[in-house]
């Protein structure tokens, strides 16, 4: 796609008193030099680079790793051999293996999340999910799903997880952890709307430990459909949404409710999309580079030959 043919025939955003472009009549856009404060402590230790720029290497399989996880000093990594390595990331040392006997996946791990409380939960393409007690050495099999898993989430403050499969739903667990039970094993809740295989999942950041408020999913035609998790409802279907597959979705915002509830896509087509869930509308697309600032809920955007920062 040549620069000056970048939005075709998609109209560009309204501007604003200023100028620039708006996604909506409530947001304020601002330039780059006027909005981000000067580089901090963080900043200037970032751009130093790691005290050792070589790194390790840490050799865990001749099979490609696929996906992984990271929390506190642990990264759990799902490979092709059918296995999940564990890694001391600090010391760069290699833990363990979660696999073996009749424990485990038979297939490729495609994703893996880590629960709050140190569990790792990993999906395969043998439509089974993996629920890995804290050592290792046991693991619960979560078996609902019929065909390959291609996502697994788990919001940082609680135990619903989110699983997305091949076989076109979206499935609700609650593995909330009770003393001397098992949690269990079957759903308690079926998203199904998709006409395609669901290929990426986002959960709301708004959500309390035992409930969910928004759930956004997409599929391989491009479509992306929001959801209420308390109803297993639609509130938002957009067909088609992108061109080819939805390949990632992501929620910016913050757990306490004090920043946006805004859900972005990207597809094959190269395209991020802004989902304002309140608003339950598609707010606007952007192309090029995008570059996100969690904490200070910063969007920046690139329309050609020009940079943009929108502040929610």
């Amino acid at each position: 796609m040549k620069p000056n043919q970048c939005f075709g025939k998609t109209k560009l955003p309204p501007r604003n008193n200023c100028g620039r472009p708006q996604l909506h009549p409530s947001v304020c856009e601002a330039s780059i030099s006027s909005s981000i404060s000067q580089p901090g402590p963080e900043y200037e230790r970032r751009a130093r680079g790691p005290a050792n720029s070589a790194g390790c290497v840490v050799n865990l399989s001749d099979r490609p790793s696929l996906c992984m996880s990271l929390m506190g000093g642990q990264a759990a990594i799902g490979s092709s051999d059918h296995a999940v390595y564990t890694v001391d990331v600090p010391s760069g040392k290699f833990r363990k293996a979660l696999y073996g006997g009749r424990k485990g996946h038979t297939e490729w791990v495609t994703c893996i999340t880590h629960l709050p409380d140190g569990r790792i939960l990993s999906g395969g393409m043998d439509s089974k999910l993996c629920l890995w007690d804290r050592a290792g050495s046991s693991c619960i099999d979560l078996l609902a799903h019929t065909a390959s898993i291609s996502n697994v989430k788990v919001p940082s403050n609680g135990f619903l997880a989110l699983s997305s499969s091949y076989d076109k739903s979206i499935l609700l667990w609650d593995l909330t952890p009770h003393k001397g039970n098992k949690p269990s094993s079957k759903p308690i809740a079926s998203l199904r709307g998709h006409k395609a295989p669901v290929m990426a999942i986002a959960v709301s950041s708004i959500c309390t430990q035992n409930s969910l408020n928004n759930i956004a999913s997409g599929c391989r035609d491009g479509s992306v459909i929001l959801w209420d998790a308390c109803t297993a409802s639609i509130v938002l279907d957009h067909k088609q949404t992108h061109t080819g597959h939805v390949t990632a979705l992501e929620c910016l915002g913050c757990a306490d409710g004090s920043g946006p509830d805004v859900f972005l896509s990207g597809g094959q087509d190269g395209i991020l999309q802004v989902w304002d869930v309140k608003l339950d509308i598609l707010s606007t697309k952007m192309y090029y580079t995008v570059r996100l600032r969690d904490k200070e809920h910063y969007l920046a955007f690139a329309y050609p030959s020009t940079l943009h920062l929108t502040r929610f």
